[in-house]
């Protein structure tokens, strides 16, 4: 733990807030890249794009666990899992996309509260 006598505590708790900004501004797209993924998986299988889909949700879930969103990467782990079960089978069901829109549901749910709790600067 910083002294409170360190001139530089302050520069780094604005840097770490500023990066936790970031992230909760960054979290709108992030959900919107994976929500067109699904839905074009919905349409039928691609490899490519369920590996992107599984690269995001792998993603979120690490960083959202190295900023204590533990509600983010407790939704992002089971997205992650199925899209890596997806690129392994080669295969999507109408269940599991189903079931992957309803894990973005309350994945979207969680960002807004994260975003409620670390606003932008210009809102």
């Amino acid at each position: 733990m910083a002294n409170a006598s360190d001139p530089d505590a302050a520069g780094r708790a604005a840097a770490v807030a500023q990066v936790r900004r970031e992230f909760a501004d960054g979290l709108a797209a992030r959900l919107e890249a994976m929500r067109a993924a699904l839905d074009q998986l919905a349409r039928g299988y691609d490899q490519e794009v369920a590996e992107s889909l599984y690269r995001r949700a792998h993603s979120l879930k690490g960083t959202a666990a190295s900023f204590g969103a533990d509600d983010l990467a407790a939704h992002a782990a089971p997205l992650a899992d199925l899209g890596a079960g997806w690129t392994h089978a080669r295969a999507v069901t109408p269940d599991a996309v189903a079931s992957a829109s309803e894990l973005l549901e309350r994945l979207g749910a969680a960002a807004a509260q994260y975003r409620s709790a670390h606003p932008s600067e210009d809102t």
